[in-house]
């Protein structure tokens, strides 16, 4: 089960975007790994690190792959020590997954606005088949580029405005903020709680455009 899902995004210069993952699970089963999926094929496999914490104490996995079970996303393995911390606990065992990866060619003209670009994200998800229940909360924000700070010239994606931006003091960043509760999976799969926010082009150095060999690919 999953009682708790954060993920930030930061929008970056050069036209890729961080992500970081902070996922609360409850593990009922045997469970050797989590695969989370990724927003594009671009990814960079080799800016990924995780680690997993259990009953206070942080572990690195054993491995981070490509995953052999989502089309687009990466498998975070556990070692045998989390393995053993986590494994048929009567009740359930509680654990904490950490993931930051970089996504390069995120960052695309915004063709509703024009001189603006902008980010479409999509929260990972897991099958229901493997998840008991909905994610307790589901926390998304997304982290303007740096030299953004009119928040009067930021959008939103269509029909999914932000709960709150706001200047952060701790990153010295725009930030925008949205925020549920129970959450299913397959909700989150059919993209109703995607996110997104747009911004003059003047702040990004690289962007790109949808055409219609992306399209196909």
């Amino acid at each position: 089960s999953v009682t708790k899902e954060y993920v930030d995004v930061h929008i970056k210069k050069d036209g890729s975007i961080d992500i970081d993952y902070t996922i609360d699970f409850v593990n009922h089963a045997d469970l050797d790994g989590v695969d989370i999926g990724l927003p594009s094929k671009y990814y960079d496999l080799g800016s990924a690190r995780a680690s997993i914490t259990v009953g206070g104490a942080s572990y690195p996995p054993s491995n981070i792959r490509a995953s052999p079970y989502v089309e687009i996303g990466v498998a975070v393995e556990f070692g045998s020590n989390v393995r053993s911390l986590i494994e048929n606990r009567p009740g359930g065992a509680p654990l904490t997954l950490y993931l930051h990866v970089n996504n390069p060619h995120m960052v695309y003209l915004n063709e509703l606005k024009d001189g603006t670009v902008g980010i479409r994200f999509r929260p990972t998800w897991f099958d229901p088949a493997y998840q008991q229940g909905a994610t307790g909360q589901l926390r998304s924000r997304i982290f303007f580029p740096p030299g953004f700070t009119n928040v009067s010239q930021a959008v939103w994606l269509q029909d999914r405005p932000w709960d709150n931006i706001t200047f952060d003091n701790a990153s010295g960043l725009v930030v925008a903020t949205w925020t549920e509760t129970n959450v299913e999976s397959s909700s989150l799969q059919a993209g109703s709680h995607d996110v997104g926010a747009g911004l003059p082009t003047k702040y990004v150095d690289t962007y790109f455009k949808h055409d219609i060999w992306e399209a196909l690919g």
